[in-house]
């Protein structure tokens, strides 16, 4: 109905419909705007309790072939929104994992990790998002070669897919001695991007004793600038193995907080970002009694 996204409206399509329309989107016949409407669409429909969220993974799989860079990202965008279901639940979480790796092979064994001569935009971030779903998926020769690129060292690996390769050997292959050069790395280097992409690595970690030690240096400067602290944390409380952690912290470290953000910019970051993390009713009733007068 919403033709090209000539008008301003959500459109709900009785059940027909809509299975013709996805099938001549995986039939790749639609244009490119009339993808990103139905991409547009069904997400919101899901969240409105319009559609059921069951409705994300056909819809995502339409894409797997997808050559526009826009389209193929919000199609995985849409498989990413069941995350948030399989948390606490294993089983869900595995299967989830495989469907991930199933989806972005296509792509994957397309453009692989390295940029090719003269390949498009398109192509360059395609193949992170492929890279970034095969490596949630846990594919064996993903983390491998993400752990063969970070044994390189940091100077070698592409910048494009850099945050992905060093969350992938954080989160896979962590050790003592990686965290600590890690450490060690961001605080001596004068880049802000190799900054950014250290911190997105070491805050993909599994480890609570990792968490409980960069949580604490959120409150050393000669660590973590005051300016980046509420990165980090934003960071650490979007990861599902440290989100109690994260949340505790704040909880406990409040008054730091207030004392030391309370007329910057970054103080309200701690809020929301918190509260965007937050996934079930337990912590929604504890954010809400502790932030409520």
């Amino acid at each position: 109905m919403n033709k090209d996204l000539s008008a301003h409206f959500v459109t709900n399509y009785d059940r027909p419909s809509y299975l013709a329309i996805l099938d001549l989107a995986a039939k790749d016949q639609l244009s490119t705007l009339d993808k990103i409407c139905l991409l547009q669409d069904v997400p919101l429909l899901t969240r409105a309790g319009i559609m059921s969220s069951t409705e994300l993974l056909p819809l995502a799989k339409a894409f797997a072939n997808e050559s526009n860079e826009k389209v193929y990202g919000m199609a995985m965008m849409a498989l990413n929104e069941l995350r948030k279901f399989a948390d606490g639940d294993e089983q869900l979480k595995s299967a989830l994992k495989t469907v991930s790796r199933d989806i972005a092979q296509p792509t994957y064994s397309l453009l692989g990790w390295d940029e090719m001569a003269g390949e498009s935009d398109d192509d360059r971030e395609r193949r992170s998002t492929a890279l970034s779903l095969m490596i949630y998926g846990e594919s064996d020769t993903a983390l491998a070669e993400a752990k063969r690129r970070y044994d390189l060292g940091l100077s070698s690996i592409s910048v494009e897919i850099r945050p992905l390769v060093l969350s992938a050997a954080v989160r896979h292959f962590e050790s003592p001695q990686m965290i600590g050069n890690l450490l060690d790395q961001y605080t001596a280097t004068a880049s802000s991007d190799l900054q950014v992409d250290i911190a997105i690595g070491l805050t993909s970690t599994r480890s609570i004793a990792t968490i409980s030690q960069l949580l604490n240096n959120l409150k050393k400067p000669k660590v973590i600038r005051p300016q980046d602290a509420s990165r980090w944390f934003i960071y650490l409380i979007r990861n599902n193995d440290a989100r109690a952690t994260s949340w505790q912290w704040l909880k406990e470290n409040w008054s730091w907080v207030e004392s030391t953000y309370g007329g910057d910019k970054s103080y309200d970051e701690f809020v929301r970002y918190a509260a965007s993390a937050l996934l079930t009713r337990a912590e929604l009733d504890d954010f809400r009694n502790f932030f409520t007068p």
